[in-house]
């Protein structure tokens, strides 16, 4: 039922099944993930917790655990609960796959960014595109050198990890981007890369090709190695998550500023006419739904979902005394 989206359906079987069995460990699991994508994280919690309690070698309980508490905001239990599943078990992929983002959304960036690096996506373009012979660490000299950064991913994951090619471009690295193709054009005005080529382009003779997802761990790695006491392999080595590494995060680096791409004259003198067609200023721009509705969700994880009803946005944004603009996608549903 879960699969299939009847999530509502599923909880209350859950409910029925445990009225039943209450201390069937999979009943709890099975009623943790229907609460879980309805986005009811606080009555997921002790399900999950039961679950792990009913039988603690389970690692997949173990994980759903430790996701839920980082999710519940008790990131500190979380985050400890992660150490020790990866300091009992062989098989750490998963586990550091979930806990990645963690790491990165609560400002561990120097092992979160590590961690990043045993992401599916990597292993899958990998697999689809292994002539490729991508690298996700840099040359020690890079003075000179051409590497060639490849997109994954979306557009905003793009922009977001080119924010790290002008420190690429300061180590003395001469940069091609490999882009997609709603952003080659405006990507050839960014400084810091010496070429911009299409995604459906062959790839140039370079020195090394590189995913832009790894952009953040390779050029923090290569300018501050010493700082880095990260494990060699993100995907199966312990390295310091068995002493709770995560206490280092006040003294992480930040990231680079957003990325700038000065608009172009002739462009914003024309969107200028088109919000003076639309009516007076000031303008504001709304949406009212985002994300992943609870009914099209698949899997075990919680995909966010936000919406807000229309007369109820109507209200807020009466007495707005400029020009509203829709910004919604797929306006219609």
């Amino acid at each position: 039922l879960i699969d299939l989206g009847h999530i509502a359906e599923a909880e209350q079987r859950c409910r029925e099944l445990l009225a039943a069995a209450p201390d069937f460990a999979n009943a709890h699991a099975l009623m943790s993930a229907a609460l879980g994508m309805q986005g009811r994280i606080t009555e997921q919690l002790p399900h999950c917790l039961r679950a792990a309690a009913l039988e603690p070698h389970n690692q997949r309980y173990r994980e759903t655990c430790a996701s839920a508490l980082c999710e519940a905001g008790d990131v500190e239990e979380g985050l400890q609960r992660f150490g020790a599943i990866l300091r009992s078990t062989a098989d750490t992929v998963n586990t550091v796959r979930l806990v990645t983002p963690i790491l990165l959304a609560n400002g561990f960036l120097d092992e979160g960014w590590h961690r990043y690096r045993s992401r599916a996506d990597f292993e899958r373009i990998v697999r689809h595109f292994g002539h490729l012979n991508l690298q996700q660490s840099l040359p020690p000299q890079l003075m000179g050198k051409h590497i060639c950064v490849v997109c994954e991913q979306g557009l905003g994951d793009e922009l977001f990890f080119l924010r790290y090619a002008p420190r690429l471009k300061a180590l003395g690295a001469r940069i091609t981007y490999c882009a997609s193709p709603k952003l080659a054009v405006m990507l050839q005005r960014v400084a810091a890369l010496d070429a911009v080529i299409g995604d459906t382009a062959a790839i140039p003779p370079s020195d090394m090709n590189m995913l832009a997802g790894d952009l953040p761990s390779a050029v923090n790695e290569q300018e501050a190695p010493a700082a880095l006491s990260v494990p060699a392999n993100p995907a199966t080595d312990v390295g310091l998550m068995a002493e709770y590494p995560w206490m280092h995060a006040p003294h992480a680096r930040l990231p680079p500023p957003s990325l700038r791409i000065d608009p172009l004259p002739e462009s914003l003198a024309a969107v200028r006419a088109l919000l003076a067609n639309a009516g007076p200023p000031p303008y504001l721009g709304i949406t009212w739904r985002g994300g992943t509705a609870p009914d099209q969700q698949r899997g075990a994880n919680w995909k966010l979902f936000k919406e807000v009803a229309i007369p109820a946005l109507g209200q807020a944004l009466a007495d707005w005394p400029g020009t509203l603009l829709a910004l919604q996608r797929k306006i219609g549903r």
